[in-house]
């Protein structure tokens, strides 16, 4: 049998069905086993698939191009720092910085790329294609962006090419999220609903709407929306409360969906705040503001924002590291621009 294929099953076996997330993490990347983590003569014309960088240099300098003219825009700094997501074998990097050196020295001269990429045996084939300028410290190799420890404080541009297709994702329907699981020797999908209230109250939000994005909830006419579906659900009237209202201690005993619906928007956005800070990588912290949630900012500490939003399975012990911070100095966005202008003034 496939050792792979034996590794998700054992870890099936001890923890129930995974998340689709963590099966395609593990089919793709697992250290040993993963396709990317596998002999890398896979890529290329004579492999499975070719990018563009396989063909020709032409597309290296045409972003080559595009960076200067970036770096232009932003007054020419001293120093610019260049981070690629998903590396591969290096040849996207090795056509940027050869057109750059040639054509753009001063740009080249201010430049740093960073080279970020977690296979281990792509990560060998890209220090030999770029020993050059690893060695002159030009370009850098890292498993993982940010760096552990480093507050940046250099200009810097975040690319990718052919990265987010391969990026881990969680399946979410109607039916909740999709798992998978294996019986009589094969892999089956089978699905882990939300709460209950929470998938009913989305169905009828779907029969509404037709598109239900984060936003029909997460703000002040979502929460409006939420509201009058929770009411709905229970067979009762909703009344004609705004935001400010429904948010209201004031009102949660008179109408006791008030309360139910500011809670359940509380753990809602939890959900969502995670799913973005693990795709993002998010390590600095994911900073919430707005018109509603710094206005009960102590019933927002008590609720399940948090536990929501490290609830990612296999990888919650790496979002608990990520802090969260809400922001309750009113007009902060005047703060910034008033520093902004300190700074370039």
């Amino acid at each position: 049998m496939n050792l792979l294929r034996q590794r998700i099953e054992q870890e099936i076996r001890r923890h129930g069905p995974i998340p689709f997330s963590r099966y395609m993490e593990l089919c793709l990347y697992d250290p040993e086993l993963g396709y990317y983590s596998r002999s890398a003569e896979q890529f290329g014309r004579a492999g499975d698939f070719y990018t563009s960088s396989d063909i020709h240099a032409v597309f290296g300098r045409l972003l080559a191009r595009q960076f200067n003219e970036m770096w232009q825009a932003l007054d020419s700094p001293d120093r610019i720092e260049m981070v690629e997501l998903g590396s591969g074998r290096g040849l996207f990097a090795q056509d940027a910085l050869g057109w750059a050196e040639n054509k753009f020295p001063d740009f080249f001269r201010a430049l740093r790329y960073v080279l970020v990429e977690s296979s281990q045996g792509l990560r060998a084939r890209i220090s030999e294609t770029l020993k050059c300028h690893i060695a002159s410290g030009k370009a850098e190799l890292t498993n993982c962006y940010p760096r552990e420890g480093s507050a940046c404080k250099t200009s810097t541009i975040v690319f990718a090419n052919e990265f987010f297709d391969a990026l881990p994702v969680d399946i979410l329907s109607a039916q909740g999220s999709l798992r998978i699981d294996a019986h009589d020797g094969r892999f089956v999908e089978t699905w882990a609903p939300a709460t209950p209230q929470e998938s009913a109250l989305l169905d009828l939000m779907r029969s509404r709407f037709d598109h239900v994005s984060a936003e029909r909830i997460l703000s002040g006419p979502g929460l409006v929306n939420l509201y009058n579906a929770l009411c709905e659900l229970a067979g009762t009237p909703a009344a004609s409360y705004s935001a400010d209202q429904i948010t209201n201690p004031g009102i949660w005993n008179a109408d006791p969906h008030t309360h139910e619906a500011t809670a359940m928007f509380c753990a809602m956005l939890g959900t969502v705040a995670g799913n973005l800070a693990l795709t993002l990588g998010a390590r600095g912290g994911i900073y919430i503001s707005g018109g509603i949630v710094p206005r009960m900012s102590a019933f927002f500490a008590q609720s399940e924002f948090r536990a929501r939003f490290e609830a990612k399975g296999r990888l919650s012990d790496y979002v608990a590291t990520i802090p969260t911070y809400l922001i309750t100095r009113q007009l902060p966005v005047l703060l910034g621009a008033a520093a902004l202008l300190r700074h370039e003034c």
